[in-house]
Protein backbone atom coordinates (compact mmCIF):
# COMPACT_ATOMS: atom_id res chain seq x y z
CA UNK A 1 0.00 0.00 0.00
CA UNK A 2 2.77 2.65 0.93
CA UNK A 3 4.53 1.78 -2.65
CA UNK A 4 0.75 2.30 -4.23
CA UNK A 5 0.65 5.98 -2.83
CA UNK A 6 4.34 6.82 -3.55
CA UNK A 7 3.51 6.05 -6.88
CA UNK A 8 0.25 7.85 -7.19
CA UNK A 9 1.88 11.14 -5.38
CA UNK A 10 5.00 10.61 -7.78
CA UNK A 11 2.39 10.73 -10.88
CA UNK A 12 0.43 13.27 -9.81
CA UNK A 13 3.92 15.45 -9.18
CA UNK A 14 5.75 14.66 -12.53
CA UNK A 15 2.20 15.17 -14.92
CA UNK A 16 2.09 19.03 -12.99
CA UNK A 17 6.01 19.28 -14.16
CA UNK A 18 5.03 17.92 -17.42
CA UNK A 19 2.25 20.65 -17.67
CA UNK A 20 4.38 23.55 -16.33
CA UNK A 21 6.73 22.76 -18.47
CA UNK A 22 4.63 22.53 -21.40
CA UNK A 23 2.79 25.85 -20.81
CA UNK A 24 6.55 26.90 -20.54
CA UNK A 25 7.75 26.07 -23.58
CA UNK A 26 4.22 27.63 -25.00
CA UNK A 27 4.68 31.04 -23.56
CA UNK A 28 8.61 30.64 -24.66
CA UNK A 29 7.12 29.77 -28.51
CA UNK A 30 5.01 32.60 -28.31
CA UNK A 31 6.86 35.11 -27.34
CA UNK A 32 9.39 34.79 -30.06
CA UNK A 33 6.45 34.43 -32.39
CA UNK A 34 5.05 37.75 -31.33
CA UNK A 35 8.11 39.96 -31.49
CA UNK A 36 9.03 40.43 -34.59
CA UNK A 37 5.40 41.42 -35.64
CA UNK A 38 5.12 44.15 -33.17
CA UNK A 39 9.04 45.68 -33.06
CA UNK A 40 9.19 49.17 -34.03
CA UNK A 41 5.23 49.63 -34.10
CA UNK A 42 3.99 53.00 -33.01
CA UNK A 43 0.49 53.07 -30.79
CA UNK A 44 -1.07 54.59 -34.13
CA UNK A 45 -0.01 52.67 -37.03
CA UNK A 46 -0.42 49.49 -34.27
CA UNK A 47 -4.13 51.11 -34.18
CA UNK A 48 -4.45 51.54 -38.12
CA UNK A 49 -2.52 48.17 -39.59
CA UNK A 50 -4.94 45.35 -40.11
CA UNK A 51 -2.07 42.97 -41.11
CA UNK A 52 -0.76 43.27 -37.49
CA UNK A 53 -4.00 41.64 -36.31
CA UNK A 54 -4.11 39.56 -39.07
CA UNK A 55 -0.57 38.11 -38.67
CA UNK A 56 -0.85 38.11 -35.34
CA UNK A 57 -4.31 35.79 -35.18
CA UNK A 58 -2.65 33.56 -38.05
CA UNK A 59 0.22 32.28 -35.62
CA UNK A 60 -1.25 28.11 -34.42
CA UNK A 61 0.21 28.66 -30.93
CA UNK A 62 -2.32 32.37 -30.79
CA UNK A 63 -6.23 32.15 -30.35
CA UNK A 64 -6.64 36.26 -29.38
CA UNK A 65 -5.20 38.95 -27.59
CA UNK A 66 -4.87 42.51 -27.00
CA UNK A 67 -2.07 45.28 -26.59
CA UNK A 68 -2.24 48.38 -23.82
CA UNK A 69 -0.54 51.53 -24.60
CA UNK A 70 1.76 53.22 -21.65
CA UNK A 71 -1.56 54.76 -20.38
CA UNK A 72 -3.38 51.49 -19.99
CA UNK A 73 -5.44 52.22 -23.19
CA UNK A 74 -6.45 49.64 -25.62
CA UNK A 75 -4.18 49.91 -28.87
CA UNK A 76 -5.88 47.10 -30.23
CA UNK A 77 -7.77 43.70 -30.38
CA UNK A 78 -7.78 40.43 -32.36
CA UNK A 79 -8.98 37.03 -31.74
CA UNK A 80 -10.49 35.68 -29.03
CA UNK A 81 -10.18 38.27 -25.92
CA UNK A 82 -8.17 37.10 -22.83
CA UNK A 83 -9.72 36.87 -19.49
CA UNK A 84 -7.03 38.81 -17.77
CA UNK A 85 -6.41 41.98 -15.84
CA UNK A 86 -3.10 43.30 -17.10
CA UNK A 87 -2.85 45.49 -13.96
CA UNK A 88 -1.89 41.96 -12.36
CA UNK A 89 1.27 41.53 -13.89
CA UNK A 90 2.62 38.62 -15.76
CA UNK A 91 0.28 35.13 -14.59
CA UNK A 92 1.47 32.37 -13.16
CA UNK A 93 1.18 28.99 -14.55
CA UNK A 94 -1.17 26.93 -13.48
CA UNK A 95 -0.01 23.58 -13.76
CA UNK A 96 -2.65 21.93 -11.80
CA UNK A 97 -5.01 21.26 -15.05
CA UNK A 98 -4.34 22.99 -18.59
CA UNK A 99 -7.97 23.78 -20.41
CA UNK A 100 -8.46 24.59 -24.11
CA UNK A 101 -6.29 27.84 -23.29
CA UNK A 102 -3.71 29.52 -21.39
CA UNK A 103 -3.65 33.61 -20.86
CA UNK A 104 -0.60 35.24 -20.16
CA UNK A 105 0.01 38.77 -19.53
CA UNK A 106 3.56 39.97 -21.52
CA UNK A 107 5.20 42.89 -19.67
CA UNK A 108 7.26 46.11 -21.68
CA UNK A 109 10.35 44.81 -20.54
CA UNK A 110 9.79 41.06 -21.95
CA UNK A 111 8.46 42.76 -25.12
CA UNK A 112 11.63 44.94 -25.72
CA UNK A 113 8.86 47.97 -26.34
CA UNK A 114 6.57 50.50 -24.58
CA UNK A 115 3.42 48.25 -24.82
CA UNK A 116 1.47 45.41 -22.71
CA UNK A 117 0.17 42.74 -24.03
CA UNK A 118 -2.70 39.88 -22.86
CA UNK A 119 -2.62 37.30 -25.29
CA UNK A 120 -4.77 33.81 -25.33
CA UNK A 121 -2.43 30.86 -26.22
CA UNK A 122 -3.96 27.47 -27.40
CA UNK A 123 -2.97 25.00 -24.95
CA UNK A 124 -6.01 22.31 -26.07
CA UNK A 125 -3.20 19.87 -26.54
CA UNK A 126 -1.13 20.18 -23.64
CA UNK A 127 -3.98 18.23 -21.17
CA UNK A 128 -4.94 15.68 -23.47
CA UNK A 129 -0.71 14.78 -23.66
CA UNK A 130 -0.48 14.92 -19.83
CA UNK A 131 -3.13 12.79 -19.66
CA UNK A 132 -1.52 10.37 -21.64
CA UNK A 133 1.99 11.21 -20.12
CA UNK A 134 0.06 10.49 -16.83
CA UNK A 135 -1.40 7.18 -17.91
CA UNK A 136 2.00 5.64 -19.71
CA UNK A 137 4.15 6.95 -16.43
CA UNK A 138 1.13 5.07 -14.09
CA UNK A 139 1.78 1.75 -15.82
CA UNK A 140 5.33 2.13 -15.45
CA UNK A 141 5.35 2.76 -12.27
CA UNK A 142 2.50 0.38 -11.43
CA UNK A 143 5.01 -2.11 -13.36
CA UNK A 144 8.01 -1.06 -11.15
CA UNK A 145 6.00 -1.12 -8.09
CA UNK A 146 5.30 -4.94 -8.99
CA UNK A 147 8.92 -5.93 -8.82
CA UNK A 148 9.99 -3.68 -6.26
CA UNK A 149 7.19 -5.55 -3.82
CA UNK A 150 8.47 -8.59 -5.23
CA UNK A 151 11.83 -7.70 -4.65
CA UNK A 152 11.01 -6.86 -0.65
CA UNK A 153 9.50 -10.39 -0.70
CA UNK A 154 13.05 -12.24 -1.58
CA UNK A 155 15.67 -9.72 -0.13
CA UNK A 156 15.76 -8.35 3.60
CA UNK A 157 18.07 -6.43 5.12
CA UNK A 158 20.55 -3.76 4.40
CA UNK A 159 20.88 -4.83 0.10
CA UNK A 160 16.77 -4.05 -0.08
CA UNK A 161 17.73 -0.61 2.49
CA UNK A 162 20.10 0.84 0.14
CA UNK A 163 18.16 -0.20 -3.22
CA UNK A 164 14.85 1.71 -1.78
CA UNK A 165 17.23 4.25 -0.71
CA UNK A 166 18.76 4.58 -3.96
CA UNK A 167 15.71 4.62 -6.28
CA UNK A 168 14.13 7.22 -3.95
CA UNK A 169 17.20 9.50 -4.39
CA UNK A 170 17.08 9.35 -8.19
CA UNK A 171 13.14 9.69 -8.29
CA UNK A 172 13.74 12.97 -6.35
CA UNK A 173 17.08 14.34 -8.65
CA UNK A 174 14.97 13.82 -11.45
CA UNK A 175 11.81 15.45 -9.76
CA UNK A 176 13.77 18.38 -9.54
CA UNK A 177 15.41 18.76 -12.62
CA UNK A 178 13.45 17.06 -15.34
CA UNK A 179 14.74 18.12 -18.38
CA UNK A 180 18.15 16.27 -17.63
CA UNK A 181 16.35 12.44 -15.75
CA UNK A 182 17.93 10.63 -18.09
CA UNK A 183 21.50 11.47 -16.60
CA UNK A 184 20.20 9.46 -13.48
CA UNK A 185 19.05 6.55 -14.97
CA UNK A 186 20.51 3.29 -13.26
CA UNK A 187 22.99 0.55 -15.03
CA UNK A 188 21.30 -2.08 -16.50
CA UNK A 189 23.66 -4.59 -16.50
CA UNK A 190 22.08 -6.86 -13.84
CA UNK A 191 19.95 -9.79 -15.31
CA UNK A 192 18.05 -10.50 -11.74
CA UNK A 193 14.72 -9.26 -10.57
CA UNK A 194 16.85 -5.54 -9.64
CA UNK A 195 18.14 -4.93 -12.85
CA UNK A 196 14.60 -5.72 -14.09
CA UNK A 197 13.62 -2.84 -11.74
CA UNK A 198 16.56 -0.66 -13.34
CA UNK A 199 15.45 -0.83 -16.90
CA UNK A 200 11.85 -0.20 -15.83
CA UNK A 201 12.90 2.97 -14.11
CA UNK A 202 15.77 3.87 -17.30
CA UNK A 203 12.58 3.72 -19.44
CA UNK A 204 10.22 6.27 -17.02
CA UNK A 205 13.52 8.66 -17.03
CA UNK A 206 14.14 8.61 -20.78
CA UNK A 207 10.21 9.28 -20.76
CA UNK A 208 10.15 12.49 -18.44
CA UNK A 209 13.32 14.04 -20.52
CA UNK A 210 11.83 13.62 -23.33
CA UNK A 211 8.98 14.95 -22.80
CA UNK A 212 10.38 18.17 -20.87
CA UNK A 213 13.64 19.58 -22.91
CA UNK A 214 15.37 23.06 -22.80
CA UNK A 215 14.02 26.15 -24.42
CA UNK A 216 16.59 25.03 -27.39
CA UNK A 217 14.85 21.87 -27.55
CA UNK A 218 11.97 23.32 -28.45
CA UNK A 219 13.07 25.80 -30.73
CA UNK A 220 14.41 22.43 -32.47
CA UNK A 221 11.25 20.47 -32.34
CA UNK A 222 9.30 24.01 -34.03
CA UNK A 223 11.62 23.92 -36.58
CA UNK A 224 11.08 20.15 -37.88
CA UNK A 225 7.35 21.10 -37.97
CA UNK A 226 6.45 24.29 -40.07
CA UNK A 227 7.97 25.07 -43.58
CA UNK A 228 9.39 28.58 -42.84
CA UNK A 229 13.26 28.54 -42.77
CA UNK A 230 14.34 29.32 -38.78
CA UNK A 231 17.73 31.01 -38.41
CA UNK A 232 19.27 31.52 -35.21
CA UNK A 233 22.82 32.98 -33.88
CA UNK A 234 24.16 33.22 -30.53
CA UNK A 235 25.80 36.63 -29.10
CA UNK A 236 28.84 36.16 -30.54
CA UNK A 237 27.32 35.95 -33.96
CA UNK A 238 27.97 32.48 -34.33
CA UNK A 239 25.49 30.19 -36.31
CA UNK A 240 23.39 27.83 -33.57
CA UNK A 241 20.96 26.23 -35.40
CA UNK A 242 19.31 26.63 -38.85
CA UNK A 243 16.65 23.47 -39.87
CA UNK A 244 15.98 21.85 -43.25
CA UNK A 245 13.93 24.62 -44.78
CA UNK A 246 16.45 26.98 -43.90
CA UNK A 247 19.56 25.04 -45.02
CA UNK A 248 18.08 24.46 -48.66
CA UNK A 249 16.64 27.57 -49.30
CA UNK A 250 20.23 29.41 -48.34
CA UNK A 251 21.73 27.10 -51.13
CA UNK A 252 23.30 24.18 -48.68
CA UNK A 253 22.86 20.66 -48.66
CA UNK A 254 23.75 20.31 -44.73
CA UNK A 255 23.80 22.06 -41.69
CA UNK A 256 27.78 21.62 -40.77
CA UNK A 257 28.06 22.96 -44.68
CA UNK A 258 26.07 25.75 -43.81
CA UNK A 259 28.00 26.53 -40.33
CA UNK A 260 31.62 26.70 -42.02
CA UNK A 261 30.54 28.90 -44.86
CA UNK A 262 30.19 32.87 -44.02
CA UNK A 263 27.11 34.02 -42.51
CA UNK A 264 23.85 34.03 -44.89
CA UNK A 265 23.50 38.17 -46.00
CA UNK A 266 20.46 39.67 -46.67
CA UNK A 267 20.15 42.66 -49.21
CA UNK A 268 16.98 45.32 -47.64
CA UNK A 269 15.98 48.06 -50.12
CA UNK A 270 18.53 51.18 -50.06
CA UNK A 271 21.15 49.03 -48.08
CA UNK A 272 24.27 47.02 -48.70
CA UNK A 273 23.72 43.38 -48.13
CA UNK A 274 24.07 42.32 -44.36
CA UNK A 275 24.35 39.10 -42.19
CA UNK A 276 21.25 38.09 -39.48
CA UNK A 277 23.14 39.69 -36.36
CA UNK A 278 24.17 42.82 -38.55
CA UNK A 279 20.79 43.79 -39.56
CA UNK A 280 19.54 43.69 -35.73
CA UNK A 281 21.71 46.02 -34.79
CA UNK A 282 18.65 48.45 -34.76
CA UNK A 283 16.50 46.20 -33.19
CA UNK A 284 13.56 43.79 -33.88
CA UNK A 285 11.77 43.92 -37.46
CA UNK A 286 9.45 42.59 -40.09
CA UNK A 287 10.18 43.28 -44.13
CA UNK A 288 11.13 41.99 -47.02
CA UNK A 289 14.44 41.45 -48.29
CA UNK A 290 16.40 39.64 -50.74
CA UNK A 291 18.46 36.42 -49.29
CA UNK A 292 22.21 36.05 -51.18
CA UNK A 293 22.29 32.31 -51.50
CA UNK A 294 25.27 30.30 -51.26
CA UNK A 295 25.14 29.55 -55.26
CA UNK A 296 24.90 33.59 -56.00
CA UNK A 297 21.14 33.50 -56.61
CA UNK A 298 19.08 35.63 -54.66
CA UNK A 299 15.52 35.40 -54.18
CA UNK A 300 12.46 37.38 -52.73
CA UNK A 301 11.96 36.18 -49.10
CA UNK A 302 10.06 37.58 -46.07
CA UNK A 303 11.88 37.69 -42.87
CA UNK A 304 10.99 38.29 -39.53
CA UNK A 305 13.85 38.70 -36.72
CA UNK A 306 14.10 39.58 -32.94
CA UNK A 307 16.95 40.26 -30.53
CA UNK A 308 16.16 37.58 -27.83
CA UNK A 309 17.41 37.39 -24.09
CA UNK A 310 20.05 34.92 -23.66
CA UNK A 311 20.12 32.52 -20.22
CA UNK A 312 22.57 29.71 -19.86
CA UNK A 313 19.86 27.31 -21.25
CA UNK A 314 18.86 29.44 -24.05
CA UNK A 315 21.57 31.23 -25.76
CA UNK A 316 19.65 32.24 -28.79
CA UNK A 317 20.84 36.07 -29.23
CA UNK A 318 19.31 36.39 -32.50
CA UNK A 319 16.72 34.91 -34.24
CA UNK A 320 14.58 35.09 -37.58
CA UNK A 321 11.38 33.26 -39.36
CA UNK A 322 12.03 33.92 -43.00
CA UNK A 323 8.95 32.71 -46.03
CA UNK A 324 10.35 32.37 -49.61
CA UNK A 325 8.06 34.33 -51.28
CA UNK A 326 9.48 34.10 -55.27
CA UNK A 327 6.25 32.70 -56.44
CA UNK A 328 4.94 35.65 -54.69
CA UNK A 329 6.37 38.09 -56.15
CA UNK A 330 6.80 36.39 -59.52
CA UNK A 331 2.74 36.87 -59.55
CA UNK A 332 2.57 40.50 -58.83
CA UNK A 333 5.10 41.21 -61.55
CA UNK A 334 2.38 39.11 -63.89
CA UNK A 335 -0.54 41.25 -62.79
CA UNK A 336 1.61 44.59 -62.81
CA UNK A 337 2.66 43.19 -66.57
CA UNK A 338 -1.43 42.94 -67.25
CA UNK A 339 -1.93 46.13 -66.00
CA UNK A 340 0.26 47.92 -67.78
CA UNK A 341 -0.96 46.12 -71.31
CA UNK A 342 -4.39 46.31 -70.49
CA UNK A 343 -3.50 50.49 -69.75
CA UNK A 344 -2.12 50.43 -73.69
CA UNK A 345 -5.10 48.53 -75.24
CA UNK A 346 -7.68 51.10 -72.97
CA UNK A 347 -5.31 54.41 -74.55
CA UNK A 348 -5.29 52.52 -77.99
CA UNK A 349 -9.33 52.34 -77.80
CA UNK A 350 -9.62 55.77 -76.92
CA UNK A 351 -7.20 57.33 -79.31
CA UNK A 352 -9.75 54.46 -82.32
CA UNK A 353 -12.69 56.49 -80.82
CA UNK A 354 -11.02 59.84 -80.99
CA UNK A 355 -9.97 59.28 -84.84
CA UNK A 356 -13.26 57.39 -86.22
CA UNK A 357 -15.35 60.87 -84.30
CA UNK A 358 -13.72 63.31 -86.66
CA UNK A 359 -13.02 60.89 -89.50
CA UNK A 360 -16.97 59.62 -89.79
CA UNK A 361 -19.17 62.26 -88.22
CA UNK A 362 -17.96 65.53 -89.51
CA UNK A 363 -18.34 64.37 -93.34
CA UNK A 364 -21.86 62.41 -92.24
CA UNK A 365 -22.68 65.89 -90.27
CA UNK A 366 -22.14 67.71 -93.31
CA UNK A 367 -23.80 65.75 -95.91
CA UNK A 368 -26.93 65.87 -94.02
CA UNK A 369 -26.77 69.21 -93.65
CA UNK A 370 -26.48 70.10 -97.30
CA UNK A 371 -29.11 67.82 -98.32
CA UNK A 372 -31.60 69.57 -95.73
CA UNK A 373 -30.81 72.93 -96.78
CA UNK A 374 -31.15 71.77 -100.66
CA UNK A 375 -33.93 69.12 -99.47
CA UNK A 376 -35.94 72.84 -98.26
CA UNK A 377 -34.92 74.57 -101.43
CA UNK A 378 -33.71 77.32 -99.54
CA UNK A 379 -31.77 79.20 -102.33
CA UNK A 380 -34.16 78.22 -105.09
CA UNK A 381 -36.27 75.02 -106.70
CA UNK A 382 -34.77 72.26 -107.65
CA UNK A 383 -35.56 71.67 -110.98
CA UNK A 384 -36.89 68.16 -111.42
CA UNK A 385 -39.09 66.66 -108.74
CA UNK A 386 -36.76 63.43 -108.52
CA UNK A 387 -34.13 65.36 -107.57
CA UNK A 388 -36.47 65.96 -104.39
CA UNK A 389 -36.65 62.07 -103.95
CA UNK A 390 -33.06 61.48 -103.85
CA UNK A 391 -32.05 64.30 -101.65
CA UNK A 392 -34.82 62.55 -99.47
CA UNK A 393 -32.97 59.26 -99.33
CA UNK A 394 -29.88 60.81 -99.02
CA UNK A 395 -30.86 62.93 -96.07
CA UNK A 396 -32.22 59.84 -94.35
CA UNK A 397 -29.72 57.50 -95.05
CA UNK A 398 -26.92 59.72 -93.94
CA UNK A 399 -29.12 60.21 -90.31
CA UNK A 400 -29.62 56.76 -89.88
CA UNK A 401 -25.92 55.56 -90.76
CA UNK A 402 -24.73 58.16 -88.29
CA UNK A 403 -27.57 57.16 -85.36
CA UNK A 404 -25.62 53.92 -86.15
CA UNK A 405 -22.27 55.37 -85.85
CA UNK A 406 -23.01 57.17 -82.59
CA UNK A 407 -24.20 53.77 -80.60
CA UNK A 408 -21.10 52.05 -81.97
CA UNK A 409 -18.75 54.91 -80.67
CA UNK A 410 -20.66 55.57 -77.70
CA UNK A 411 -20.16 51.98 -76.15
Amino acid sequence: MLLVGFDGIFVIIATSYYRTDALSRLETTSLAVVLPVLSGQSEASLAQDQTISAGLAGKPTIKGGMLFGKDGREVLRFGEVPNVNPALGPTSINAFLAGPHHDVVWSPAQLGSPYQMVARLDSSKIEPAATAFAWRLARTTGAISIVVWAIAMAVTGGTFRRLIDQLKERIELAIKNPAEARAYRFPDSQRDEIGAVFVLLNKLLSVISDNCGTPMETIRKLGTRVSDAILAYDESGDLLYANRSCVRLCGFNTFEEMRRSPPTRFEFEGSAAVSLPESLAIGSYSREALLKRNDGQTIPVMISAARLVTTPEFPVRFYASITDVSLLRSTLDQLEKQNMELGTASRSKSEFIANMNHELRTPLNAIIGFSSVMKEQAFGPIGSPQYLNYLNDIHNSGSHLLGIINDILDL
